[in-house]
């Protein structure tokens, strides 16, 4: 399936307000919100692959004209049309009840996982990519936005530009001294730190998405398309690790450039790790 970019992705919404306009499904009126609603959440969350986190973080932010219950009614209808088109491979919106709550938490890796898709890399950019993911939570557009110029050699820290339709300020986030001295080995001037190796320009995310994803298959970590895994999963297990290490829920929504406070209470709703073995070995014979 080819990758698609958020321009493209706003023009599939008009052909889908177009298409059920034209089944008499909508009327003028009633399209032209749908239409609004849907580009807010394209602009939001950027070109796919787009995950229940992300769906989450949207519907709960503040709105006086479209509350949780009817921005979601009118996302799901969108997703499903696309993955009937072909267009994304699953429906970020499956797992998100209409209600407060979210039935499943974001999907997570294992250590061994990582390293598997370090080793599966096809070149440095797409190592330092995935280290910072890991390492730092970065999403995929985040890393392909970082400059030379946004890297403090001080404090081996990097500034990271949330995008705006996400509702994402600016932060910094310190780098692991492994990490920094591989992520400033791609930084050669003040320009964009990931290039691409055919115009010598910025990397785009689509690009970037297609290597990470790439090395998961080769790695064995990401079996087909509607397994859950992606390069997003590697954010979501700088997360989990965090909170598994102890760290405060409100720190590490800081860290992960969160506006609402619930998208990062997901993580907190996996079973904690080592409990079932703990309680497998209290057994009670009758």
């Amino acid at each position: 399936m080819a990758s698609i970019g958020s321009t493209a992705m706003e023009e599939r919404v008009a052909e889908y307000v177009g298409e059920r306009v034209g089944l008499g499904e909508l009327a003028g009126s009633s399209a032209g919100v749908i239409r609004t609603v849907l580009l807010s959440w394209v602009r939001f969350a950027g070109a796919p692959e787009w995950s229940t986190g992300q769906v989450v973080e949207w519907v709960d932010q503040p709105a006086a004209a479209n509350s949780r219950k009817s921005r979601l009614t009118k996302l799901r209808p969108f997703c499903q049309w696309l993955v009937a088109n072909d267009v994304i491979v699953r429906d970020p919106t499956l797992r998100v009840r209409r209600g407060p709550t979210v039935e499943m938490p974001p999907r997570c890796l294992h250590g061994d996982d990582v390293a598997a898709i370090l080793s599966h890399c096809c070149d440095e950019r797409c190592r330092v990519a995935v280290l910072l993911m890991a390492h730092c939570g970065l999403r995929i557009g985040e890393t392909v936005a970082i400059n030379g110029a946004d890297l403090d050699r001080r404090a081996r820290s990097v500034e990271v530009r949330g995008k705006g339709g996400r509702g994402g300020v600016t932060r910094v986030m310190p780098v692991p001294g492994h990490v920094w001295r591989r992520l400033a080995g791609l930084a050669h001037d003040r320009g964009p730190v990931f290039r691409s190796e055919l115009t010598g320009g910025r990397l785009t995310a689509d690009r970037l998405r297609r290597l990470v994803t790439a090395a998961m298959v080769d790695a064995g970590v990401k079996s087909c398309a509607g397994d859950g895994v992606s390069p997003h999963s590697l954010r979501h297990t700088f997360a989990q690790d965090l909170l598994d290490g102890g760290a405060d829920v409100r720190l590490v929504q800081t860290g992960l450039g969160h506006r609402s406070l619930r998208s990062t209470e997901l993580y907190l709703r996996r079973e904690p790790p080592g409990l079932r073995e703990a309680m497998e070995q209290r057994r009670y014979v009758a």
